[in-house]
């Protein structure tokens, strides 16, 4: 059971990410910083992001009711993204954003399944690598295979690893070495850029 404190915390955080949404932008996060084993939690301070990765990420989006698992989707020039991902997806997949923490859908879902990328569908996690991590984001100690790659990332002065979703390179999040056994890793994701496909229930015959 949460105490108030906590409760009071989240509730603060998810006001403040609903505040951003409605001005039209996304606060810029750097990922949290978990010590497993311990439950310690280090969220550091958004910062807004007003900045030059962002100029071209204001416009008008579509809907993701075309998507299709298509391998030339990488090819698809900023102007297409725009027109077909919503706005908060575009911004988070395109343009480098992190969701305000505990503001995501799938924070705190653990139902059997698969999570796909939300761009092109790609299924990239699997429920069975989920764990609670209290930082926020979903987390997965594991990913499917070859369906995400890492890249370098030194913004906001720290270094990172991003990951991207090796089929459209969609930004995912980031991977840090302090997840659970039996990989040590822990890959910190945005739930905006996944899609959830729940696992299909066994023949009752």
């Amino acid at each position: 059971q949460l105490n108030r404190s906590s409760t009071f915390s989240k509730v603060a955080v998810a006001l403040a990410a609903f505040a951003n949404r409605r001005n039209g932008h996304f606060a810029r996060s750097s990922s949290c910083n978990y010590s497993f084993g311990k439950r310690t939690l280090c969220v550091m301070a958004l910062i807004n992001n007003n900045t030059n990765n962002n100029a071209n990420c204001s416009s008008s989006s579509g809907n993701s009711s075309d998507k299709t698992n298509d391998k030339k989707l990488g090819q698809r020039t900023n102007a297409e993204w725009k027109a077909l991902l919503p706005l908060d997806v575009y911004l988070v997949t395109r343009c480098g954003d992190t969701e305000p923490p505990y503001s995501g859908l799938y924070t705190d879902f653990f139902a059997p399944g698969v999570y796909l990328c939300a761009c092109c569908n790609e299924a990239l996690f699997s429920s069975d690598a989920k764990f609670s991590s209290a930082c926020g984001w979903p987390a997965f100690f594991d990913c499917r295979d070859s369906s995400v790659k890492r890249k370098a990332d030194s913004s906001h002065g720290m270094q990172r690893v991003e990951v991207l979703c090796a089929n459209c390179d969609a930004h995912l999040g980031h991977v840090f070495p302090d997840g659970p056994p039996p990989t040590g890793e822990r890959y910190c994701i945005n739930s905006l850029a996944l899609e959830f496909q729940p696992a299909k229930k066994p023949d009752a015959s």
